[in-house]
């Protein structure tokens, strides 16, 4: 339930592919349910791949049976009337499964409204009719290098007109190939190309390098990329990736363009949303002089130089703004990082940059400069708090009490 509404996830059957997003027609659908601000909205989770997909008809039988041809070996008898589970018993006990995985069979409705997984009659012959989706699950079409996959061996069959035949119904993807760039800020800049076949390490040299490349760059590009399946013996892979500390990111990009396989995608799912520090920039330009303060809410720093070390910057503002900050200097312009674990991870209030006479005693100097800007780069925000902490009892750090994240006093 999502704020007084229901949430579905929908899984399509393996065979499908990539199936196209559910429609929702708002005028109809909205017409069916009741309230106000009422949406209806489909999301897609995980792009499906479809596996190399052969279907099987067997027609006009009321006996007897045949053989399958997989890849050149011959399968056992298959009766005429055979569960999916026999087909796919039969199809795995002669595949290579080192080369090519195994198989899944799946039983559809027949040509003429048969009904899957029952022995129906066929309405326009009269006959016994079955048809199965046989899916080679764990490959790409092109590790069968051409070869023919899936034929009829010897048939056997009794009845008029009885038939079985092999038909291609859906080709599958090809293997993963060439080279693909990614971005960490929403497609502004790029990485250098990075081998499809490198796996985790080239994944997370070019987040790194797309990282430092960014405008609005992190202190560090230390991100942690993970194997997390390979789909389909090589038509895919999939990745966890940790994202350095200090912001969010938005979700990574790529540039599709440079995959060589006609089907290739590349797509991310936020598992779990990152915290940030909050950003300010303090900028003055280079022919500033004088002074200038920062004020946060009813508080302000004593009277600062233009020109000031980030240090002793960092300084000022915790002494008189009473936050921690972590400061870079570029001339006059101050990236000022608010390290505080302030509740929601931002500021309560603006920073502030001041300078007038009126604020300084007679004779003291004020702040001369064509550009005086104090402007938020990026908002602050926090997950909700999890996990334990432990606490050492003793300097040797051998000893320790674990208390949860909400402890209170009692703990």
């Amino acid at each position: 339930v999502v704020e007084d509404g229901v949430d579905w996830v929908v899984t399509y059957p393996y065979t499908a592919g990539d199936v196209p997003a559910p429609l929702t027609e708002a005028s109809a659908a909205l017409n069916f349910l009741n309230g106000s601000n009422v949406t209806v909205q489909v999301e897609e989770v995980v792009r499906g791949i479809a596996p190399p997909t052969y279907r099987l008809e067997v027609e006009g039988s009321i006996g007897g049976g045949y053989t399958l041809d997989v890849l050149g070996d011959e399968t056992v008898f298959i009766p005429y009337d055979a569960t999916a589970n026999e087909v796919r018993a039969a199809v795995n006990a002669v595949l290579d499964n080192e080369l090519y995985g195994w198989t899944e069979v799946r039983e559809r409705a027949a040509l003429y409204g048969n009904h899957p997984l029952t022995r129906a009659w066929d309405a326009y012959a009269g006959h016994r009719g079955r048809t199965y989706d046989i899916s080679f699950v764990a490959c790409c079409r092109s590790a069968f290098g051409g070869h023919t996959v899936l034929t009829v061996g010897t048939t056997s069959l009794k009845g008029v007109s009885a038939t079985v035949r092999v038909v291609s119904s859906q080709k599958g993807v090809e293997t993963l190939s060439g080279t693909y760039q990614v971005s960490t800020d929403g497609g502004l800049t790029y990485s250098a190309p990075a081998d499809v076949d490198g796996g985790a390490s080239a994944l997370e040299t070019a987040i790194e390098e797309a990282i430092g490349r960014m405008a609005d760059p992190t202190a560090s590009t230390d991100a942690t990329v993970s194997d997390a399946g390979n789909l389909l013996r090589g038509c895919g892979y999939a990745y966890d990736v940790e994202y350095p500390a200090g912001r969010d990111f938005p979700p990574l990009q790529s540039n599709v363009s440079s995959f060589d396989s006609p089907e290739a995608y590349l797509s991310v799912n936020t598992t779990q949303e990152g915290s940030q520090y909050e950003v300010w920039s303090v900028a003055l330009d280079s022919a500033a002089s004088g002074k200038f303060f920062l004020s946060y809410g009813d508080k302000e720093t004593e009277d600062l130089a233009v020109g000031i070390s980030s240090t002793e910057l960092s300084d000022k503002i915790l002494d008189g703004l009473e936050l921690a900050t972590t400061i870079s200097k570029t001339q006059n312009d101050y990236r000022v990082t608010f390290t505080d674990a302030l509740e929601g991870g931002g500021l309560e209030h603006d920073l502030r940059l001041g300078g007038l006479s009126s604020r300084f005693t007679s004779g003291k100097e004020t702040l001369t400069a064509t550009t005086a800007n104090c402007t938020k780069i990026r908002n602050g925000r926090w997950n909700p708090l999890s996990g334990t902490l432990q606490i050492a009892m003793d300097d040797n750090l051998d000893q320790f009490i674990t208390m949860p994240h909400d402890a209170t006093s009692q703990h």
